[in-house]
């Protein structure tokens, strides 16, 4: 089987090549943002699932500070008005909170999956994302595979007990995935590589992941997974 989807997947790749999907090697930086003076966000800033669980837990555990933080961790807060860097800052200090909130409160302060024994996804209990359509944003570091202009690629998660796999669109090829709570990693290897490394929401419906693709060409890219 691993035989039959490593020919799947290069010839994909193949066929993108013919399209002009595949660059010839340079690589491509691409960061996000506007450099043209915007005032907005850079590409791919958004509200990070640790801040959104932490959120979810502190309106249940103190709504004072709840009414006091979410203005910079809420969805629309300052924390994802500008770069990915202050994001990522962001999504640090909401973690340290949340496990901080966990361990000064006790497991039953909030619904939390790593103590409820819940993996946070809805695929049949098992899986750390539910099944079912997904939208992407993507911030595109390394791109010698040239797949920028095709993006952003629909994606399927299947979940079947606590089998789950991630299918990218625009490559046709299902990973399968290993889950650790809410922490995944789906991956196919071979003569190429393909690999999606994530922490899934406590509801399962949105993840912050990391996609590599190494295929005589090299894509490196931070995505974030939405349920559509």
């Amino acid at each position: 089987m691993r035989i039959l989807h490593a020919f799947v997947v290069v010839s994909a790749l193949s066929t993108l090549a013919c399209t002009g999907l595949l660059g010839e090697g340079e690589d491509t930086a691409v960061t996000g943002g506007d450099t043209g003076g915007s005032t907005g966000p850079e590409d791919g800033v958004h509200q990070t699932s640790s801040c959104a669980d932490y959120l979810a837990c502190l309106e249940e555990a103190d709504p004072d500070e709840y009414d006091d933080v979410k203005g910079k961790y809420g969805e629309s807060g300052s924390c994802w008005e500008s770069t990915r860097e202050k994001m990522q800052d962001c999504d640090a200090e909401c973690e340290t909170a949340y496990n901080d909130l966990i361990e000064s409160e006790g497991s039953g302060v909030c619904d939390s999956p790593e103590d409820t024994g819940d993996t946070g996804g809805g695929g049949g209990g098992g899986c750390a994302l539910d099944a079912g359509n997904y939208g992407s944003e993507w911030q595109v570091y390394e791109d010698s595979c040239a797949i920028e202009d095709y993006l952003p690629t629909n994606i399927v998660v299947e979940c079947s007990g606590q089998n789950m796999t991630i299918t990218m669109e625009l490559l046709g090829i299902p990973l399968p995935c290993t889950s650790d709570g809410r922490d995944f990693t789906c991956e196919e290897s071979g003569d190429f590589y393909v690999g999606i490394a994530g922490r899934a929401s406590s509801d399962g419906t949105s993840a912050d992941t990391s996609v590599q693709l190494d295929a005589g060409c090299y894509t490196l890219a931070d995505v974030y997974l939405y349920k559509d």
